[in-house]
């Protein structure tokens, strides 16, 4: 009875020793980066690429705290566009539209952002993100574009954003830019008739990312 009860410590303290293990060993696959962000992206998951310092493009799951209220409305603000980071890279789980668990993927699992560069100060807080795809473009006294949002409202606004002007300029948009993802920032602009007079306030893309 004494060697069995000895025998059944000595498995109780290997099996132990084993899963106090096995989380060290996990967290010590997570490594530490630094870098800039240069581009965001939903699907069925939402993903953070970073060039980091030593010139590697590294894409990665978006699960970190920082990364809850870019995910919520699908689009990155425009002013950590090349933002410098400190990030913590390890491994999260991919799941698919329907909820189903694809398996691991690299993941930044902490995001600090460091530096906003010259676009410190952002938009107004009133401004918007969205993301979503472009369906239609077109121009009477004003230039409109339409994109379907990640929600899949159709939204209609001013294209006044810099992207806009060599579309306005020629009245049209290039047709390869139907169905092109875009990140976009709406606010309001004025709307002008024929003559110059000013119309009022409308809504406005102030800002317009391509991801194709």
């Amino acid at each position: 009875m004494r060697q069995t009860a000895l025998f059944l410590r000595l498995a109780a303290a290997l099996l132990l020793g084993i899963g106090l293990a096995t989380p060290t060993q996990a967290a010590g696959d997570n490594r530490a980066i630094s870098g800039t962000i240069i581009a965001y992206e939903c699907g069925d998951n939402c993903y953070l690429t970073v060039r980091t310092e030593f010139g590697e493009d590294l894409n990665a799951l978006c699960v970190a705290d920082a990364c809850q209220p870019w995910n919520e409305v699908v689009a990155l603000p425009p002013e950590l566009m090349g933002a410098q980071v400190d990030a913590l890279v390890g491994t999260g789980n991919q799941y698919d539209a329907a909820g189903n668990d694809m398996g691991p993927y690299p993941a930044f699992l902490e995001i600090t952002v460091m530096a906003l560069g010259e676009a410190e100060l952002g938009p107004p807080p009133d401004d918007q993100f969205l993301g979503g795809t472009i369906t239609g473009y077109e121009c009477g006294d004003n230039c409109y574009l339409t994109i379907r949002t990640d929600s899949g409202e159709d939204l209609t606004a001013l294209c006044v954003a810099d992207t806009c002007q060599p579309w306005n300029e020629v009245v049209a948009l290039p047709p390869e830019l139907i169905g092109a993802r875009v990140e976009t920032v709406l606010g309001e602009s004025n709307q002008f008739d024929a003559e110059g007079n000013d119309m009022g306030p409308f809504p406005a893309f102030l800002e317009i990312n391509l991801l194709y």
